[in-house]
């Protein structure tokens, strides 16, 4: 059996490996819980908002094509417009109740800043197809445009850092399952040392041979 003096060290051994085995489960169980917020991040703060950015460049479409009915006065286009930024209204207040980076919020603003000045340019239009030029309409909805594409381009970026994120988090994971292994194994061969497994296992062989 292990000597007495021995055992002090070897228990002081085991128990800083157990409290490390304990550690290595709790920091895996915070990046579970970091993990889990990452991909429900990653759907309701990237790709839910991703559909919206589509949805919005798919209702500016529509502004552009019935401008030219705009200048002849068209009933049947203002009531098309009309029910069009309504729902891009819509659109707009579900944006915006999902997380925004500072860059996104920045971008986000010059977006609405700009589509404030179309509608008026729009609405102007529709009264009297003088008082706006075509040339400042395109110029205003190609930067309305660029203002979208910056929006996704931050979306993909965001997301990509998310992805990078799990992915570490993954790692690390497998990372201290091996050391938990690795620590248990460890643990269990000092505890058979400090019970005397082995001498009493080679004590028992002994007495055999001598029987023999």
């Amino acid at each position: 059996m292990i000597a007495d003096k021995h055992k002090p060290p070897l228990l002081v051994a085991i128990f800083l490996m157990i409290v490390m085995v304990l550690l290595t489960n709790f920091s895996d169980r915070k990046e579970y819980d970091h993990l889990d917020k990452t991909v429900s991040s990653i759907y309701n703060d990237r790709l839910i908002p991703s559909g919206y950015l589509f949805r919005i460049a798919h209702h500016l479409y529509v502004k552009n094509n019935v401008l030219e009915q705009l200048k002849d006065n068209s009933f049947a286009a203002q009531n098309t417009l009309r029910d069009n930024n309504f729902e891009l209204k819509k659109l707009m207040a579900s944006y915006e109740k999902t997380y925004l980076t500072p860059d996104e919020k920045k971008t986000w603003n010059s977006f609405k800043s700009t589509l404030v000045s179309y509608n008026q340019m729009e609405n102007s239009l529709a009264t009297d197809a003088s008082l706006v030029s075509s040339a400042e309409l395109t110029s205003t909805l190609n930067k309305l445009e660029f203002q979208l594409q910056e929006l996704n381009e931050i979306q993909a970026l965001e997301g990509k850092k998310l992805r990078s994120d799990s992915a570490r988090i993954i790692d690390d994971t497998r990372l201290n399952a091996l050391l938990e292994m690795a620590l248990l194994f460890v643990i269990c061969i000092a505890l058979l040392r400090l019970s005397g497994f082995n001498e009493r296992h080679h004590g028992l062989g002994g007495d055999r041979a001598l029987l023999n």
